[in-house]
This record gives C-alpha cells, sequence and structure tokens, in this order.
C-alpha cells in the first residue's frame, strides 16, 4: 500500500506527466479524494483500525519476525560482506547458523527484504550490481517519458520500477534460486 501511495501521488503531483494529461491528472485527483473519502469512512471500522494499528506494533508476530529476520540478515552479511554466502543458501544459512532462538518461524528462505536478501546471497558486489541495474532502468525510462510523444508505456515502466524499489524495504521479491 506504501508503493502504491507512493506511485499514485508521483503520478498525479509532480511534472513526470506531460501537460497534455493536465485534464486527465484533475479526474484522477478528483477519483483519489473520493477513494480516500470511502477508505476514511471504512476506517472507522473496528477491525480496519485494529490492523492499521498492527502495522507499527512490534509485538505483533508479523512485524517482530520480520525484525529478527532483518538482524541476522545483517549478522549473515556481516560475516560474509563481498560475495555473500551463495545463491539460494539464505535459508539454509538461516536455519543452521543465523536463526536467532526468539524466532518463531523456523524455515525462512529469504530476509523479507530485497536488498537484504541479495546482499546476504550475492554481497555487496550483488548488491551494486542489483541496484545499478534497478537506478539505470529507472533512469532510463524517466528520460524516455520526455523524449516520446507517447509517454504511457516509459511511464507505466517508470512507476512500476519505483513500486518495485519501495515494495523491496518490506518483502523479498526476488530470490537468486
Amino acid at each position: 500500500w506504501i508503493a502504491f501511495t507512493v506511485v499514485w501521488l508521483l503520478y498525479f503531483f509532480t511534472p513526470l506527466t506531460p501537460w497534455k494529461y493536465a485534464k486527465n491528472r484533475w479526474w484522477g485527483i478528483s477519483v483519489s479524494l473520493v477513494i480516500l473519502c470511502c477508505i476514511g469512512l471504512e476506517a472507522l471500522s473496528p477491525s480496519i483500525q485494529q490492523r492499521i494499528a498492527s502495522v507499527t506494533d512490534l509485538q505483533y508476530q508479523s512485524n517482530s519476525e520480520r525484525i529478527i529476520i532483518w538482524h541476522s540478515s545483517l549478522a549473515m552479511i556481516a560475516d560474509h560482506p563481498v560475495f555473500g554466502v551463495g545463491p539460494d543458501n539464505f535459508g539454509p544459512e538461516y536455519q543452521s547458523v543465523y536463526m536467532r532462538p526468539e524466532a518463531k518461524e523456523r524455515h525462512q528462505r529469504d530476509a523479507h527484504n530485497t536488498y537484504l536478501s541479495i546482499a546476504a546471497e550475492l554481497g555487496v558486489v550483488g548488491l551494486t550490481a542489483f541496484l545499478f541495474l534497478l537506478f539505470r532502468l529507472m533512469r532510463y525510462f524517466y528520460c524516455q517519458i520526455r523524449r516520446t510523444d507517447e509517454p504511457e508505456w516509459p511511464m507505466g515502466a517508470f512507476f512500476c520500477l519505483v513500486a518495485f524499489f519501495i515494495y523491496g524495504f518490506m518483502n523479498s521479491m526476488i530470490n537468486t534460486f
């Protein structure tokens, strides 16, 4: 939801979109406001309020487990900084060496963070290559938005990469196996 919100705001409130889409921009802002009002009304529901509150609750198992895995991932990266533990070796290494005693979920295969997973398995070398590729693609599509008369495809690709980048901080979408 964070990635979606950032991309939605980026689309409507930055000069990325060409001015010929200004009419669509105001239409989209109006639709966004209606959606936000509906979400605001829905947020009055006790079950939704409880779910929203759980996002920042460190006692909530999903959150606490993520932090435990992140600490283990950082230890793995510290022990194998250059080339990591190897492709598809996060799970076995985590379970045999790096799992903390307070961990409840015993069969993790990744770090629940794209960047920590890549750094743990492929080291700083692999993470640098991945980030170079990601930012190079983002720059390419950003430049293509300005160069073409029909920027829909490069704009869509750019926004997808921005969402991918943000989402990667909370979950791992790329496993090296």
